[in-house]
């Protein structure tokens, strides 16, 4: 309770220390409004261009995106019932909902190491030992 407590004043402090300080100095003149160098304000820009660009010329439904979106969620719900039936089911959801984000090229190492010590610990750790390292599993 303690954590979730900590977790939810933080983000809430993060938001308004985020506004306020946008607000005081300006977004454009931080570092990380500067859109040649920051992925913030890059992100940020480009959002609000596509935005506009839609607004101004709007197109319609682009089918192809709606098709693999629907493919997508229908493999997410096979992988989740696959889960679900056969015990020890290698792949999961999150794990292909993942692995085409952004940024999973950045932090695929500490994903593989997480899954080789949980892996070795579950499978050759007698109870103890997992009721030990479950803490470093959790979240």
């Amino acid at each position: 309770m303690a954590l979730l407590l900590a977790a939810g004043v933080t983000l809430l402090l993060a938001f308004a220390w985020t506004l306020i300080t946008y607000y005081s100095h300006g977004f454009e003149l931080l570092s990380i409004g500067q859109r040649g160098t920051s992925m913030v304000a890059s992100q940020s820009y480009f959002s609000f261009a596509n935005l506009m660009a839609a607004h101004q010329a709007p197109k319609g439904p682009e089918w192809g995106g709606i098709f693999a979106m629907g493919v997508g969620a229908a493999v997410t719900m096979a992988l989740s019932y696959l889960r679900v039936q056969f015990l020890g089911f290698p792949l999961h959801p999150v794990g292909y909902l993942a692995a085409n984000s952004w940024g999973m090229h950045l932090q695929w190492a500490s994903f593989l190491i997480a899954w080789l010590i949980k892996t070795l610990v579950t499978r050759y750790g007698d109870c103890r030992c997992t009721a030990a390292w479950c803490p470093c599993f959790w979240g």
